[in-house]
């Protein structure tokens, strides 16, 4: 039995050392982030871990290095469709993995990202990074965690990760099944960043010209209130992480009494911010469940609008670039993992906003692009949820691929 249930008897279960002809990470070239020069100008890119997702690269952030450095990492040079593994991470970016896409080559990665790359004649990459990326592997993966409070895994480890291996051809039909709700989910999130730029266009427009100076505070209220989730017992909870945001901005199920410590409560019309590091952007415009209750990480600010129509407002407000600007301005910490905001500091941060007779306005015309966006959300959800009910299925044989493949059409 492998990691995610039984698997057809004629098919064999493999370490991944013996299907890979690779396995390797790199290292960040002398002199760290002041080495990186513009992706334009550089001979290679250098792929860190926050360019990693689960079935997703993220060219955001991507960095350039020189010629002298990328030659030092010519060891780890990174192919077409390798398959990429973060190796090391705090709970967030830890085991995430992908493919490598072509338009990014020629490129190295560093040390926190390994290469995986396949014997073609007996794995396909897509069916691997399907298998890596499943929920229940990457509970298998964080079992050989090496590296206490920062999770870490060795090529040894790699090399022992148990797959079942399937024909060629069927790794080919169960790649391709999940990649069209791949190709959804993507879909959705591309929308999704078109209708916030869509919501800070309106914004923006809304303060040209006749703009009002205030402060956060004038269209929020912070909320402090919070519960010990163990005082619930094993009621299943949305709970609001920043895991689970950069996992893709939807809460987790969770019972209760498995969350530590308190957490804040989570109103129906609340704003969550982080006030961890907030270099690097996390504002969530949460739409809890009326059927469970809603917990949320105390690294989030929990905010309320000053007026219930006025939620949208004040979340393209916090959302916004300049808000971004401030906050990292306002940081407390002397260290990049431990930097946080203050949250008086975030309430006396001052904004642009439209004069008060337009916020109701102007906050109805911003519930438009917000409210597609969170049925994008729940819609790329589903189906993720979809994909990992599949996988496990066709691998024991109880879902033949065609008949995966009728009910992915159905869903998208």
């Amino acid at each position: 039995m492998g990691p995610i249930g039984a698997v057809p008897a004629s098919w064999k279960l493999y370490p991944l050392g013996q299907l890979a002809t690779k396995i390797g990470s790199g290292a960040t070239p002398r002199g760290g982030a002041h080495v990186y020069v513009g992706t334009s100008q550089a001979a290679a890119r250098l792929i860190r871990s926050q360019n990693v997702f689960d079935r997703r690269f993220d060219r955001s952030g991507l960095v350039g290095i020189t010629q002298a450095d990328a030659d030092s990492l010519a060891a780890v040079s990174v192919q077409q469709n390798d398959v990429l593994l973060n190796i090391t991470g705090d709970g967030i970016t830890f085991a995430r993995s992908c493919l490598a896409p072509a338009d990014i080559l020629p490129a190295c990665v560093n040390q926190h990202v390994c290469i995986i790359r396949l014997d073609p004649s007996r794995a396909v990459p897509g069916y691997v990074v399907s298998f890596l990326t499943h929920r229940s592997t990457k509970r298998y993966i964080e079992s050989f965690n090496a590296g206490g409070s920062r999770r870490a895994v060795t090529k040894g480890h790699i090399e022992s990760f148990v797959i079942p291996l399937p024909p060629l051809s069927e790794q080919l039909a169960i790649a391709a099944t999940l990649e069209v709700l791949d190709d959804k989910i993507e879909l959705n999130r591309r929308m999704n960043k078109a209708l916030e730029a869509t919501a800070q266009t309106i914004l923006s427009r809304a303060v040209e010209g006749n703009g009002w100076v205030g402060c956060v505070g004038d269209v929020g209220i912070l909320s402090r209130d919070a519960i010990d989730p163990a005082s619930l017992g094993s009621l299943p909870v949305e709970y609001y992480s920043l895991p689970a945001f950069d996992a893709g901005r939807r809460p987790v199920m969770e019972r209760a009494d498995r969350i530590k410590s308190n957490k804040f409560v989570v109103p129906q019309d609340s704003v969550l911010v982080s006030k961890l590091n907030p270099q690097i952007p996390r504002v969530w415009l949460p739409w809890p469940s009326k059927d469970y209750r809603a917990l949320a990480s105390t690294e989030w600010l929990v905010v309320r609008p000053s007026d219930a129509t006025l939620r949208s407002l004040l979340y393209a407000v916090c959302a916004s670039s300049r808000m971004r600007q401030e906050l990292s301005g306002r940081v407390t910490g002397t260290t990049g993992s431990h930097q946080r905001v203050l949250p008086a500091d975030f309430m006396r941060i001052e904004v642009r906003l439209p004069t008060p007779n337009k916020w109701a306005s102007v906050a109805r015309h911003l519930d438009v692009p917000y409210e597609l966006a969170a049925s994008n959300a729940l819609e790329a959800d589903l189906l993720g949820r979809l994909r990992d009910l599949l996988l496990p299925k066709m691998l024991s044989g109880e879902l033949r691929v065609k008949q995966a493949q009728k009910l992915v059409e159905e869903a998208v």
